[in-house]
């Protein structure tokens, strides 16, 4: 059976002209890599010469052929310059006398200035029209197939028959041997799964509807019986795809290269566990952290740990969907974000061993900024020697690592710091699992108290709620830890996991409270969709706010705060979480109780103002909470009779 590769060739070296190539294969599979890395060896060869051009954007058969010309003649280059000569002899005979001017400026001919200046010249002058394509290149014993290789064709703009048209010119027409790679199962998506398109040509949008869209998928299979010879699926193995990728790997940084060769099978267990296909992604964050890779030599560090590093790098590249400032994103996707999980629990068999995930990396990831200093302090804190005392090591490291001596010396400081809440998130996750192992192990420890440790995350979630504990909350409660719990770890763990659903809700809170204080006009610019509570500083801030603002500023100040949801449950589906379910009763009750001292407040305001038009802005601010109000009263019983018929 032929591979990949075998196939390929055979279909270029066939003399019989049967129709093109299609070559097919899911996004990041690894199809586009593969082609542009055979064509470079067959070009070098000297042999056939691929021209390997991106359908992506293309938006008129006039620039796809204008594309074909250009990679044509660069394929040509060795014989161009004579062809162009020739063109700027006719050209300079039959615009000579109306090019007087141009002739001056550039010393004579203008065709055959261009001719003398290169291929870009030929392109300015708009000789591509003179250029006829053919299946070869070069003269003589130089004389070369040219083949033509049509990439990313699902991402194409062109009406689907006339871009199929015109692919259809080269190989039926002018005998090119064509090769086209294609997402198929985009193409021929489900009825149901299609939705409209909107793109802009120029200044003018333009849309594909859901029966246009249908019919290109009709087109297509029409195209494929009429001009694709054979179909072949793209196969090939991605631990051959990743290897070549180190191979062919062009370092900055001296001894990176040899790096990821070292530790090329935990590239490919990140790309196992992803369970994505998609390799574009292991290119991307291998090429990314070069940059960390050079930091980390910077500082002198021992390799001994940089490979944990690699790793959960590449799995929250896979998992951390970048943002920008200005997205509109709800709650929901900033959760989905932050977590690294499957159904079955930990999705990553590695992910952050030896406190491998940085913050500062992620924020890179996810906003695109990367902010050295930051990320020189966090591998400073974590992994310079002298950084690692027995505490550290406790939280952090596996437990098999350690020793009983230096265990239950680092579990002593480590609880100390619990207790007063100053462990982070993750650390409290570890430190409890470890608390679950060390019971089943019976390792003898003292100074263990778990009222103590319960207290400790009652104050640090005080401290996340309040802005004061902004880092390092990116963090997850695993289902294979909730699998372990046992009746002194139980109600630690809803806790955390309390935290994991809800701590964006709080990040929000603050941010609208420092908008209010600051008599921000943008409050809808927050990307602010819901609340866990309207809390008592909330609501003290929102009155005088809302005091102190002109009729427009009320008007928009009571609209905002009527609009965000308060019943909002970023729970899984199926939690079983009974602290969080408390929480969520209890900041409900917390949100109706606090409009309706709103209201009151508002009655207040309403006798003592003057001002007809402000009165019937405050009276109606009054029946509008009070709709609300009614909404919630709703949603509160609607979610404990729920609870109850559990």
């Amino acid at each position: 059976m032929m591979d990949i590769k075998d196939e390929i060739i055979n279909f270029i070296e066939r003399k019989e002209e049967t129709g093109a190539l299609l070559i097919t294969g899911k996004w990041g599979s690894g199809k586009s890599y593969y082609i542009k890395n055979l064509a470079a060896e067959l070009n070098d060869a000297k042999k056939e010469y691929l021209c390997v051009i991106s359908l992506f954007g293309i938006d008129s058969v006039e620039n796809l052929t204008k594309a074909v010309k250009e990679c044509y003649l660069e394929a040509n280059s060795t014989i161009f310059t004579k062809t162009a000569r020739k063109i700027g002899k006719i050209v300079g005979k039959t615009v000579n006398s109306g090019l007087k001017v141009a002739e001056a400026a550039t010393g004579g001919n203008v065709a055959v200035s261009a001719a003398q200046k290169g291929f870009s010249s030929v392109i300015s002058l708009g000789l591509l029209d003179f250029i006829s394509v053919k299946n070869y290149i070069g003269r003589g014993k130089s004389k070369r197939k040219f083949v033509l290789v049509f990439d990313d064709l699902e991402r194409c703009k062109i009406n689907t028959v006339d871009l199929l048209g015109a692919i259809n010119e080269y190989c039926e027409n002018r005998n090119i041997k064509t090769i086209i790679l294609a997402a198929e199962d985009v193409i021929l998506k489900n009825e149901e799964n299609i939705k409209k398109v909107v793109w802009e040509e120029g200044t003018t949008k333009k849309e594909a509807s859901i029966k246009e869209q249908i019919r290109s998928v009709s087109d297509y299979r029409d195209f494929k019986e009429k001009v694709i010879f054979q179909t072949i699926a793209f196969s090939m193995t991605y631990v051959d795809i990743i290897d070549a990728m180190i191979d062919k790997y062009s370092e900055g940084v001296s001894g990176y290269k040899d790096f990821l060769k070292c530790n090329s099978c935990s590239i490919k267990q990140v790309f196992i566990e992803s369970k994505y296909n998609n390799l574009r992604t292991i290119k991307a964050s291998i090429t990314k952290f070069e940059r960390v890779y050079a930091l980390w030599t910077r500082l002198a560090l021992s390799n001994d740990y940089l490979h944990y590093l690699l790793y959960s790098f590449i799995a929250d590249c896979y998992e951390t969907k970048p943002v920008s400032d200005d997205a509109e994103e709800g709650v929901e996707q900033v959760i989905e974000r932050f977590v690294i999980k499957d159904k079955d629990g930990k999705k990553y068999t590695h992910y952050n061993e030896k406190a491998s995930s940085l913050n500062s990396l992620c924020m890179w990831i996810e906003k695109g900024v990367f902010d050295e200093n930051a990320i020189i302090s966090e591998i400073q804190e974590k992994f310079t020697q002298n950084q690692f005392t027995d505490k550290f090591k406790v939280l952090h490291w596996s437990i098999f690592d350690l020793d009983a001596e230096t265990t239950i010396k680092g579990l002593k400081d480590a609880l100390k710091d619990a207790y007063n809440g100053f462990l982070d998130a993750d650390e409290y996750v570890g430190l409890i699992d470890r608390l679950q192992y060390y019971k089943v192990y019976k390792l003898p420890f003292d100074d263990l108290d778990y009222y103590k440790l319960s207290d400790g995350i009652d104050k640090f979630i005080e401290r996340v709620k309040t802005g004061v504990e902004e880092g390092k909350l990116r963090f997850h409660v695993a289902s294979e830890i909730m699998a372990r719990e046992n009746e002194d770890t139980k109600s630690l763990l809803e806790k955390l996991e309390y935290i994991e659903y809800n701590h964006n809700y709080w990040k929000l809170r603050n941010n609208l409270l420092e908008a209010l204080k600051d008599k921000s006009d943008f409050l809808y610019n927050l990307n602010i969709y819901g609340l866990e509570e309207l809390d008592d500083e909330l609501l003290d801030v929102f009155k005088k706010a809302y005091q102190e603002g002109d009729n427009r500023r009320k008007r928009e100040l009571g609209h905002f705060i009527l609009s965000l949801n308060y019943t909002m449950d970023m729970l899984p589906t199926g939690s079983t979480n009974s602290f969080a379910k408390f929480k969520r009763i209890s900041a409900i009750g917390e949100t109706i109780k606090n409009f309706e001292a709103l209201i009151d407040w508002l009655k207040k305001q309403s006798e003592i103002e003057t001002d007809i038009i402000t009165k019937m802005i405050l009276n109606q601010f009054s029946i509008d909470i009070q709709g609300k109000l009614t909404q919630l009263n709703q949603d509160l019983d609607n979610f404990k009779q729920k609870i109850q018929s559990k």
